[in-house]
């Protein structure tokens, strides 16, 4: 697959698992009502709204938190965008964790914008409820550290790089 189809592929099927996840969640659970069992003794589906973003911070940052998501998803496609312009090709790790974070803002954002907060779902017990977007972002962001510890600066393996100023 070509590397630069794949950061729109894996950013759109975020937003798509993210929404269908989410409707599906508003269709069959009710809102505050109780748990269902999802992974025994792991997860519950828990549906709850949350006005703010992570932990709930932020409860009343209403339009902001669109305008901050919408800043995100186009800075994060910003960067993209010019390191795709860059003589070097872009590593798939940082391909990847464009565009997980990409989606879940969407995804996020797309609830904003419909429900004025985000449909949350999925229940460790011991974990803030969390949904798919918010999994692809914290995913992307991991992604993105290992890319910065592991990728030379111009997004080459710094092992590629060791060997060529050999």
């Amino acid at each position: 697959m070509n590397v630069r189809a794949a950061f729109w592929i894996i950013a759109g099927l975020v937003v798509i698992a993210d929404q269908v996840t989410k409707h599906w969640v508003e269709r069959f659970l009710p809102l505050n009502g109780p748990s269902v069992p999802f992974i025994p003794g792991f997860m519950v589906l828990t549906h709850v709204h949350n006005p703010g973003v992570a932990f709930s911070q932020f409860r009343n940052g209403g339009p902001l938190l669109i305008l901050t998501a919408a800043g995100a998803a186009v800075g994060l496609t910003w960067f993209r965008f010019k390191l795709a312009r860059g003589p070097r090709p872009i590593s798939w790790l940082l391909e990847f964790g464009l565009a997980l974070p990409l989606g879940g803002a969407v995804g996020n954002m797309l609830d904003r914008i419909r429900l004025g907060k985000v449909v949350d779902f999925l229940d460790l017990g011991w974990f803030p409820i969390f949904n798919v977007a918010d999994s692809a972002i914290t995913v992307g962001a991991i992604a993105l550290i290992a890319a910065s510890l592991f990728l030379s600066p111009d997004c080459r393996p710094a092992t590629e790089n060791a060997n060529q100023s050999a």
